[in-house]
């Protein structure tokens, strides 16, 4: 009973653990999602930190509640009173293994390729508003064809600008996201050491308890 009983509580803390890991990972790559990392990634990583801290808490919870059902169960079958429980495990430091990091940010591309590519924005837009109108067969005004191919150089270098600012969030989020699940994979690492030590301390101790009950008169 005692090694069935174990393996039980080991096998449901076991799935508790990476169960809230997996749920708090998905709720930090939401909120990375909403946020802009290079300026938020301070109070991301503080709450994600806080929620593993949580998740962590509630898990060795269910650890020691499944270990005193054991202790009891093992008690009714000596037909006398629950087993003493080991003593609560002092629960580790899970994070403070994890160094603090810099705010991901997206790699610039060299100012000389983003130069260029704002420069051919422009110069595309000044071609189109000087040639298509003369391929229309169209006479416009000559400050209006330099109005419309300014007009035009500008809205499609805005459009480059945009487009880079956009390229630099979504590959800061995505380094975001990937530092999410890092975290997440050290703390699951340290956590689930911690169970697996303390149950089978706790098997130990409640083995002991049960060899006394057996041999005491």
């Amino acid at each position: 009973m005692l090694t069935e009983g174990m393996s039980a509580a080991s096998s449901d803390v076991e799935f508790d653990l990476r169960s809230r890991v997996r749920a708090a990972v998905a709720d930090a790559e939401g909120v990375v999602e909403e946020c802009d990392p290079a300026r938020d990634w301070p109070d991301v990583e503080t709450w994600l930190h806080a929620r593993l801290a949580y998740e962590g808490e509630q898990t060795f919870a269910l650890l020691a509640d499944r270990t005193a059902e054991v202790a009891a169960a093992l008690g009714r079958e000596f037909g006398g009173e629950p087993l003493p429980p080991p003593a609560p495990a002092e629960p580790p430091d899970v994070l403070g293994h994890l160094p603090p990091r810099d705010a991901p940010r997206g790699a610039r591309r060299p100012l000389a390729a983003r130069s260029r590519s704002l420069v051919m924005s422009g110069y595309g837009g000044l071609m189109m508003a000087l040639i298509l109108p003369r391929f229309a067969g169209v006479q416009l005004p000559a400050w209006l064809i330099l109005t419309g191919a300014l007009t035009t150089a500008l809205l499609l270098g805005g459009a480059t600008l945009t487009a880079e600012r956009r390229r630099l969030l979504e590959t800061s989020r995505t380094r975001s996201k990937a530092r999410v699940r890092n975290d997440a994979d050290g703390f699951l690492l340290v956590a689930t050491k911690h169970a697996k030590d303390t149950l089978r301390h706790a098997q130990q101790h409640l083995r002991t308890e049960c060899t006394k009950r057996t041999t005491d008169p």
